[in-house]
């Protein structure tokens, strides 16, 4: 479920849900998705402000500027 696209019929799940619950749920996305990607296997003397560069150029190529939220 998507919190800030419903409905008022969805209004009543929101009393199951706690602000913990919702930032996990989004955080994990995230970071699953990251390590999915080669800058994870990446050692960190091999991170530079060119490679993040690289890897967020390719993302928002990949999902346009509204990914970036």
């Amino acid at each position: 479920m998507n919190v800030f696209k419903m409905t008022p019929d969805d209004v009543s799940a929101l009393s199951q849900i706690t602000l913990a619950e919702l930032i996990t749920r989004q955080e994990t996305s995230r970071m699953n998705y990251i390590l999915k990607q080669p800058i994870s296997q990446l050692t960190l003397d091999r991170l530079t402000t060119g490679v993040f560069a690289r890897y967020r150029d390719d993302r928002l190529q990949r999902v346009g500027s509204q990914g970036t939220n």
